[in-house]
């Protein structure tokens, strides 16, 4: 995509942000010809944010370029080497998770498809301990509520 030539009329505005994607302070900048850009100064050298973002970077991959899960790995690995970008702690651990290395306990169950009887193999990636079926399957938190959902709830 071109970058917009500014014209005379030009209104320019840049403030301070939290990156969405990594929690960093950063400068939103955008204009009405139409740039929007998160920079890591407010000031030149215009770095843009992107460049050193590596949570951004997975998202992209994700979301836009539809990059399969088993090659994100390998991408931001080879672009945090390329760039010397740094790959934080906490994104280390979700690309094992993505990559299935988070955990050495592997879970078998069996799936039944209404149409289908054949058995699947996955692993669990994630568990979101808070998750509350009460309200996910609209039944009350009561004894009747708790007899429908039975050993899911227990569990």
């Amino acid at each position: 995509m071109p970058v917009p030539t500014h014209r005379e009329d030009c209104k320019r505005l840049m403030y301070s942000i939290k990156c969405p994607d990594c929690g960093a302070l950063v400068y939103y900048f955008s204009c009405s010809c139409g740039s929007k850009v998160f920079f890591n100064l407010p000031e030149p050298p215009w770095n843009p944010h992107e460049n050193s973002c590596i949570p951004y970077l997975i998202r992209y991959l994700i979301e836009i370029e539809r990059v399969p899960e088993s090659q994100i790995t390998s991408i931001v690995e080879e672009y945090s080497r390329a760039s010397g970008v740094p790959i934080p702690a906490d994104v280390r651990r979700r690309l094992d998770e993505i990559e299935g290395r988070g955990s050495s306990r592997l879970t078998i169950i069996d799936v039944h498809p209404q149409d289908d009887s054949r058995p699947a193999m996955g692993m669990i990636m994630s568990i979101n301990s808070q998750v509350n079926f009460f309200k996910r399957f609209n039944y009350s938190d009561n004894v009747m509520g708790r007899g429908l959902l039975g050993k899911l709830v227990r569990d």
